[in-house]
């Protein structure tokens, strides 16, 4: 019987141990869960912000390809010899205006 009786209260102190644990199991896995959905949020911020960017720098890309097209056109044009000296030194003055802008602004 004492026997018995030794062999329950080893098993009691071993269950009151595997208990204690498995708490600290769980208290570590909601920790665990805390940082991932921190971090899953950065993300979904961080990949916003990028999305922006590519939106951002698609429209200046496209923007720049446009510039490039027309002024492709004006020089065309000014090799032609179709443009007066004066208009050729205003034509000049705006594009180096939009440049120092472009710079400016970044």
């Amino acid at each position: 019987m004492k026997e018995v009786q030794s062999r329950v209260e080893a098993l009691e102190t071993e269950n009151e141990k595997l208990k204690q644990q498995n708490k600290e199991l769980v208290e570590g896995m909601d920790k665990l869960q805390e940082r991932y959905d921190a971090l899953e949020h950065r993300f979904a911020a961080l990949d916003s912000k990028n999305e922006e960017f590519a939106d951002t720098y698609d429209c200046s890309f496209s923007e720049l390809r446009e510039d490039m097209d027309r002024l492709e056109g004006v020089v065309d044009f000014v090799q032609e010899g179709q443009v007066r000296e004066e208009s050729l030194e205003v034509i000049k003055n705006v594009v180096v205006k939009e440049i120092m802008t472009r710079l400016a602004n970044g």
